[in-house]
């Protein structure tokens, strides 16, 4: 099994679909965390569900905006066609 990925570590060759995790402020001292299905590309992470979000691994903070702080290469997806 693979292992998360962090991105201070490595980041993902361009165009790699992925799993990230990313964290978020919410008020105070306090983090939520969330894990999305997407790719990299051009330098940013980008959500399957609305390609228009992004994250910027290399610029946050954590303080003041969220971050993409681990990754994971997506397996290749089962042939559902055979269910």
């Amino acid at each position: 099994m693979e292992r998360w990925i962090s991105v201070k570590e490595k980041l993902p060759e361009n165009e790699t679909e992925v799993f990230f995790l990313y964290v978020f402020p919410l008020y105070m001292e306090e983090f939520e965390m969330m894990v999305q299905t997407g790719y990299y590309l051009d330098g940013k992470f980008y959500d399957n569900r609305d390609r228009r979000y992004s994250t910027y691994p290399e610029k946050s903070t954590l303080a003041n905006e969220g971050a993409v702080v681990y990754w994971l290469p997506q397996p290749e997806w089962p042939d559902i066609k055979s269910l």
